[in-house]
């Protein structure tokens, strides 16, 4: 009798439980095709522009906040979830390693353009 005693102070169902079993499927589903989802709609939004405020920490943070809420919200992510686990499970990389990226890429391509003009334009201006 004491054994089952102990057996109803331990609850039977915790809450990071009954949140993995009432979105069951929905966690391992959509997870993948909502990541599609951000890359393929809201991440053009927020990069459209980055060329040119790509030096403004404090805008770069505000978007680090908002895609971590973002994605956070799509994941369906427990509270003790990192922002680091779900940047790598949903393999979208962070703000700052996109500011990086486009940085490096605008920089080689504008050495590699053919018109000799284009190298005047400094000069001019």
């Amino acid at each position: 009798m004491e054994k089952s005693h102990k057996a109803e102070e331990i609850p039977s169902e915790p809450l990071v439980l009954e949140y993995v079993l009432a979105h069951g499927k929905k966690l391992l589903t959509i997870d993948r095709e909502q990541a599609h989802t951000y890359n393929s709609v809201l991440k053009p939004v927020w990069t459209y522009g980055m060329k040119v405020w790509s030096s403004a920490t404090k805008s770069n943070i505000r978007l680090q906040q908002v895609q971590n809420c973002i994605l956070r919200t799509m994941d369906l992510a427990l509270w003790f979830t990192t922002n680091d686990e779900i940047h790598e499970y949903l393999n979208v990389p962070t703000v700052a390693t996109e500011i990086e990226w486009y940085r490096k890429q605008y920089t080689e391509r504008q050495f590699s353009y053919q018109n000799p003009l284009i190298f005047l334009l400094p000069q001019i201006y």
